[in-house]
């Protein structure tokens, strides 16, 4: 196995495929890192050729600037109105990701959202790690908790503040601590979504008018595609804002002291428009139960 990519250590622990980049020859670029840590100083450093990169192969394809690709490499051109989701050929809005789900699927759903796009930024962001994926090499099961759950608030509050769920009407409880509590320790692929939702297709709320697809949704929620450097993706979002939001919510996070303090000790006005710390703390002490 070559050396890390990241403190140039040989042999390094694990390889990753990059899922846009390629070497001089064509061939799918593959890194090896030792560890999460290495991991991280890595992606920071290769993000910005990869975005270099996609830029060249989207330009070469005659999309421009105005091109997009979504997870798996279904490239598509960027509608006129897809950046006001709902306006055009039935694109769903933010808030339309529930329809053809019962009351009872919904929270289910979005907990499934959010499991996917972490296998999505594993498998396809060049082993972008982050939630489950990155609590493996936590030193204990405390520690593996806190990694998840402060994921997956990130997740929820994005949600929030970009508009895909409602902070009033939407059942916070269910879907954290309940559905939460009872898959977020499990891994979610692409074939599990089919199996379990009955397909996943990005184009399906588009041309047969059905609920948009999980890896649709999460894009919205993250204001990026799960290919980092792939642009906004399909919904036609704005990746540096997407990276923004993203920033801005896990320094509120910090701040909040989570990691720190914990759950019950930190302020609790981080939990206030995703279900209360009641909903979080049951959450956490689900987790930390059944790992």
């Amino acid at each position: 196995m070559p050396p890390c990519a990241a403190c140039g250590a040989d042999p390094a622990a694990a390889s990753f495929r990059c899922a846009e980049c390629l070497t001089a020859d064509g061939a799918p670029l593959v890194f090896s890192i030792c560890d999460r840590e290495c991991q991280k100083v890595f992606w920071r450093a290769h993000k910005a050729t990869h975005r270099a990169a996609h830029a060249s192969v989207n330009n070469s394809a005659g999309f421009g600037s105005s091109g997009s690709s979504s997870c798996g490499g279904e490239a598509t051109s960027k509608i006129h109105g897809m950046n006001n989701p709902g306006t055009t050929f039935g694109m769903p809005g933010r808030g339309d990701w529930s329809r053809g789900l019962t009351a009872k699927e919904v929270p289910e759903w979005f907990v499934d959202c959010y499991r996917m796009r972490v296998d999505d930024d594993y498998a396809w962001g060049g082993g972008n790690l982050h939630g489950l994926y990155a609590s493996h090499d936590c030193e204990d099961t405390d520690e593996m908790v806190m990694e998840i759950l402060r994921d997956f608030l990130i997740f929820m509050k994005l949600a929030v503040l970009r508009g895909v769920i409602p902070a009033a009407g939407f059942d916070f409880r269910a879907c954290v601590a309940e559905h939460g509590g009872k898959l977020l320790r499990y891994a979610f692929e692409k074939s599990d979504a089919q199996e379990k939702w009955g397909g996943e297709n990005v184009f399906q709320s588009i041309i047969a008018g059905g609920r948009p697809s999980l890896r649709v949704v999460a894009e919205q929620v993250y204001g990026s595609s799960c290919m980092y450097g792939g642009g906004g993706g399909f919904m036609g979002e704005d990746e540096a804002i997407g990276d923004d939001a993203v920033e801005q919510v896990e320094t509120l996070i910090d701040n909040a002291g989570l990691l720190m303090r914990g759950v019950n000790d930190c302020d609790p006005a981080v939990f206030q428009e995703v279900g209360g710390r009641d909903t979080w703390l049951e959450l956490y002490n689900e987790l930390l139960q059944q790992m």
